[in-house]
């Protein structure tokens, strides 16, 4: 059985490949991909699986430490105690380069989950030495905001950020995006998070924390996953818990920006109305 890794945000998976079909689909999507750590945090057990499955959702048995989820391309059970993922992933999802992200993206917000981190919906730039996260809703400008700045993108699609006291860092990541313009080993300070708030005349407006928190908890990849899903009680709270920290200590603003304009330009230039 071949065996690769991936680390993200200093979260480590060794990877176990059933078949050679799927390393070599995994190291064709990817060039992130290299050689397991000796001592990973988490490990996946990764097969393909000929069954389409017409049921998709959630399960958490928080006294026994699994969690189930499954959808038309995946079934995916963790073992927290063994800190261990078994995957089966659909044949006919192989094609489509882009199931591989989702499942991945599942994964690593359970991890993050369980180590002070979380997932924003949204892209993410570096400005001189801070990254810069720009979320909201599908359609927003995340993309375009990010391809249009002459700066490093970290990932035009998703935002990891893990916290370490009153510190937060966005990592570079592959877990969904343009493979092309993302930088894989790149990690910067966060300090500021914007919400889109549509197209206009580049204005910014202030956020109070009731505010901010629920903007956080709408975009957050976990919180779209597994709100509501029966037994998730625990981790939903440490969700919160990640949220309410980064709220606590990192500045959110509302951000109306003119299309094909360079961020990176225009951004000491906006006064908050």
């Amino acid at each position: 059985m071949k065996k690769g890794g991936i680390t993200i945000a200093g979260i480590s998976m060794e990877i176990e490949f059933s078949s050679n079909i799927l390393f070599e689909k995994f190291f064709s999507v990817h060039n992130a991909w290299k050689s397991p750590e000796a001592n990973s945090d988490y490990h996946i057990q990764l097969e393909l699986d000929p069954i389409v499955r017409k049921v998709k959702g959630a399960t958490f048995n928080e006294s026994r430490g699994w969690v189930h989820s499954v959808s038309d391309a995946w079934d995916i059970r963790y073992n927290q105690k063994l800190k261990k993922f078994f995957v089966k992933i659909n044949n006919s999802f192989l094609e489509e380069k882009k199931c591989l992200f989702p499942f991945l993206r599942m994964i690593y917000a359970i991890a993050l989950n369980e180590n002070e981190g979380f997932i924003l919906h949204g892209s993410n730039i570096v400005l001189g030495d801070k990254a810069v996260v720009f979320s909201g809703p599908s359609g927003a400008g995340k993309t375009t905001i990010a391809r249009n700045c002459k700066s490093s993108v970290l990932n035009d699609e998703c935002s990891v950020i893990r916290g370490f006291g009153d510190k937060f860092i966005c990592y570079g990541n592959q877990l969904g995006g343009d493979r092309d313009v993302i930088s894989l080993n790149q990690e910067a300070d966060l300090e500021l998070v914007y919400f889109l708030d549509g197209w206009g005349e580049n204005i910014l407006e202030e956020l109070a924390p009731s505010q901010s928190i629920k903007k956080l908890m709408i975009n957050d990849i976990f919180m779209m996953y597994f709100v509501g899903t029966p037994g998730a009680s625990d981790y939903l709270k440490r969700e919160f818990t990640n949220l309410n920290k980064a709220n606590k200590y990192l500045n959110f603003l509302s951000l109306k920006l003119k299309r094909n304009v360079d961020f990176s330009k225009v951004y000491s230039q906006l006064e908050i109305s």
